[in-house]
Order: structure tokens, then sequence, then C-alpha cells
């Protein structure tokens, strides 16, 4: 939790004073979800704030979003008291719909970059994967409201492919002066390759999750076939990819070193990856957005 300076605190504290006294004549049970409901959107904004403490100007902005206490329980107390509660989840749950249509809106084109990004040989920096990998980590960083030990995980193991990445440029670079360190090419690359299949995996079962929270399970199923078949594809991709590509290192790289990094390795693995990318993620992604929607 973020700390407050005094005033700030102070205006909160009497928010949530004034927010019980109306409630004093509510059912406890439907005062308590409400109040719940209403610290749980101040401690959201705070959250998504750039402060590193939060100021009085900053409260008093969250608070006038959120209105009046009397005038949030007002939007209810027209309903029969038993009606009130699925009134006020229904609330809840089109306002976590509209902020999880945007999460999968940001990570559908983080992925469709790194899909782009995948195996083009000019591209020695891997620009496209570390603007990816970065974009999945400010993603998850800035979805406060679901903030889970998966979430967690992924932005953790996004770091380390980020630092993996760069560890593998400057082998390649220092290869050029110092030809036997490129023989740590080869863990590394496995390593990349590796994490990047478990980042997916978590990803897609993090988009599982949103699904059943929004009440989708038969999305969600999808998504978890999904995410298996993509990890099975992957595998016999790389698998198949060794086996050809092995024989045809042998025959032309030392050769015509030049032939194989711009010709003959985007030949084979761009059209297969690019359609695994396509079926089992981007289009995963993008049918979960848009069933939340619905």
């Amino acid at each position: 939790m973020k700390p407050r300076v005094a005033e700030a605190q102070r205006l909160e504290d009497g928010y949530m004073l004034r927010l019980k006294s109306s409630l004093a004549e509510k059912d406890s049970a439907l005062a308590n979800e409400i109040i719940q409901n209403i610290r749980e959107h101040i401690e959201e904004a705070v959250n998504e704030s750039s402060e590193n403490e939060i100021s009085a100007v900053k409260m008093t902005e969250i608070l006038e979003r959120l209105g009046s206490p009397e005038s949030y329980i007002n939007e209810f107390s027209g309903l029969p008291s038993e009606k009130q509660s699925n009134a006020k989840d229904a609330k809840i749950l089109t306002e976590d719909q509209e902020k999880y249509s945007g999460f999968l809106s940001k990570l559908w084109v983080a992925y469709l970059i790194g899909t782009i990004g995948l195996y083009i040989p000019i591209i020695e920096l891997h620009f496209c994967s570390i603007i990816y990998l970065a974009l999945i980590i400010g993603i998850f960083v800035k979805l406060k409201m679901s903030q889970t030990e998966l979430s967690n995980s992924i932005i953790g193991l996004s770091i380390i492919q980020l630092v993996l990445l760069v560890l593998a440029f400057a082998i390649s670079t220092a290869g050029i002066y110092f030809p036997f360190i490129e023989v740590i090419n080869t863990p590394v690359g496995i390593a990349i390759a590796v994490i990047a299949l478990v980042i997916d995996w978590k990803v897609l079962g993090f988009v599982s999750e949103i699904l059943k929270k929004t009440g989708k399970n038969e999305v969600a199923k999808q998504i978890e076939v999904s995410r298996k078949r993509y990890v099975i594809a992957s595998c016999i991709f790389y698998v198949v990819a060794l086996m050809v590509a092995i024989p045809f290192e042998m025959a032309f790289r030392t050769r015509q070193p030049l032939i194989m990094d711009l010709i003959i390795y985007p030949l084979l693995n761009l059209p297969a990856t690019w359609l695994i990318c396509w079926l089992f993620l981007l289009r995963p992604i993008s049918t979960a957005k848009q069933s939340i929607k619905l």
C-alpha cells in the first residue's frame, strides 16, 4: 500500500467515515460489501498513480472520481434489498470487463511485435523481442487489480529473458574477435527458447483466469487447449528444425555463412513459427478479448 501524506490520509478517512454513516441503516452484509468495494477502488487508483507518496491533491482527484458516498449508495437504493447486491456485482463486473479488455488489447499488440521479430537475422539486437518483453513487463506491472503469484512470475521470467537476450547479443559480438566464446551461445539459446515457452504458457494461463473471473468458462477452456497445443507444436518445431538445420549447417555454414543466416534459416523458421504463434497465441488472445466485450 502506497503511503499518503497526512492530509491525504485525513481526506480518505473522512470519506470512509461519511460512507459508513450513510450505510448505517442498510443491511450489514450489503454495507460491508460496498465499503470493501470502495476501498478496493481507492487502492487501485492509488497504485496506478505515478506518485511515490499520495498527495492531498491526488487523493481529492481519486475521491472526486468516485463521487460522494451518498450518491454511490443511491445507485442501489431504488432496488429491492435482495437485488441490491446483484446490481453492485454487475457494476463491478462491467468495470472489470473494460479493464481486462484493455489489458488483452495491449497483450495482443505485444505478441504481434514479438511474432514479427522472430528469426529476422537482420535485427541482430533482438530488437522486436526486447520491445515485446518490455511491453509484457509493463502490462503486467500496471494490472494492479489482479496482481497474483502468476503475474509476478511472468514479470520475473520476462526480466530474466531480457538479460539473456542481451547476453546472447554480447556473445555474438564478442565471437567476432574471440570465436571460441560462441560455444556459450548453445546453452544460452536453449535457455531463451525454454523460458519463452514458459512465459507464453503462464500468460495464456493468466488469460484463462481472467475469462473465468468474468464468467467466460467455455472460452477459458479453449485458451487452456490453445496453450497446450502451442507448447506441443513449438517443441515439435524445435526438434524438426534442429534435424534439418544441423545438416545444412555442416554443408553450408563454413563456406556460405551469409546464405545460412539470411536465406536458409529464415525460410526454415519463419512460416512455421508465425503460423504457430498466430494459431495458438494471437488468435486465442483476440478471441478472449472479443468474448469479454460481449
